[in-house]
């Protein structure tokens, strides 16, 4: 699993992954999903989802951090010389 620069790419891969998981009655709790999704992002980009300010008070839930995710990395498209 790689981050392909694309982050519509990278979430359909994480899908395919998962989905292919539950294929091998392999069902991972959404905490592990979202610790090893939060592993493959960029390290900057973990660090701002991890802030308390942008963090839910209970946590990431698998789906919120995608678009949460989705979102940081349209920012970097719109103003790719920001300093965030």
């Amino acid at each position: 699993m790689y981050l392909p620069g694309d982050i519509d790419q990278f979430h359909t891969l994480f899908r395919q992954a998962i989905t292919a998981l539950r294929k091998q009655h392999i069902e991972k709790p959404d905490y592990d999903v979202v610790i090893r999704y939060m592993e493959l992002l960029p390290i900057k980009k973990a660090k701002m989802l991890k802030d308390p300010l942008r963090r839910p008070l209970a946590g990431w839930q698998f789906q919120d951090l995608q678009a949460a995710a989705k979102e940081l990395f349209s920012i970097d498209k719109i103003l790719p010389f920001s300093e965030h």
